[in-house]
């Protein structure tokens, strides 16, 4: 009878190892799997960025020149908001086509939002959820160039930015804008302002740039007097030493003082 119960015993053991044999390596390929979907989220993405840096003086033709100020997306109404200013460009009217990395020659709806002195606001449209990179063509107006063109994303933003200065045709594309969807701001609530918000917008941030503008020439002036000034103090101790001086020493001494008060003069 004992020797029964032992073995019933021993056989329940066996199945109850058995299970947990098994949950373990369940459980390890349920972890593992999991681990395999969710690695993007917390692995670092080592895609080649495609994004042209913001407040960056990029180089056009000419004494041109382009500065991308501010970028925001929308994820629910799938639209981004890029703003930039073009500066001393021999053109002043510019046509705009845009694509996606993923839909590489397939043109997106672009809507000038604000045009005026250089400044703009341009949207593009029906992006898609993980659009991942947009280039922004930007053409003289006039240009005989109609066909877009296909953009490969495959160079880094800042080589196509040098390349395309060299090679640029002042009657077709003027620059490209990249940006990257892994360095855009989402912003849930934006939506596209009246002309004068915009206006608003780039005339607060002409007062600031005249503000720091101001503030740098105060610094450069007043470190330009504390240069003169240590400058005088040290050719007033020159010829103060020159009276113990033989002849050759205030001779030499002459000569840097000379040099001195030159510094001052220019």
């Amino acid at each position: 009878m004992i020797g029964a119960i032992s073995k019933k015993s021993e056989r329940i053991n066996l199945r109850r190892n058995k299970s947990w044999i098994y949950l373990a390596i369940i459980s390890f390929l349920f972890f593992g799997f999991f681990a395999f979907l969710t690695s993007k989220i917390y692995m670092p993405n080592d895609e080649k960025l495609f994004h042209t840096e913001t407040n960056k003086v990029i180089k056009l033709s000419g004494m041109g020149k382009l500065i991308v100020e501010q970028r925001e997306y929308n994820p629910h109404k799938n639209f981004i908001e890029i703003r930039f200013r073009i500066e001393r460009y021999e053109e002043t009217g510019f046509t705009f086509k845009a694509q996606e990395k993923g839909k590489p020659g397939v043109q997106l709806p672009v809507k000038v939002l604000y045009e005026e002195n250089g400044n703009y606001v341009i949207e593009v449209q029906e992006l898609s959820p993980n659009w991942g990179a947009l280039a922004l063509d930007i053409y003289n107006k006039n240009s005989e160039k109609e066909q877009m063109d296909i953009r490969k994303f495959t160079q880094d933003a800042n080589e196509y930015e040098e390349e395309n200065t060299r090679t640029k045709s002042p009657n077709k594309l003027v620059q490209t804008i990249f940006t990257d969807q892994r360095k855009t701001k989402a912003n849930d609530e934006l939506l596209a302002e009246d002309k004068k918000i915009y206006e608003l917008d780039f005339i607060e941030r002409d007062k600031k740039d005249i503000e720091t503008k101001i503030e740098n020439y105060g610094k450069a002036i007043k470190l330009e007097e504390e240069n003169a000034k240590a400058v005088y103090e040290k050719a007033k101790e020159l010829k103060d030493e020159m009276k113990y001086q033989t002849d050759v020493e205030k001779t030499e001494t002459q000569s840097k003082i000379a040099s001195l008060e030159s510094k001052i003069k220019s």
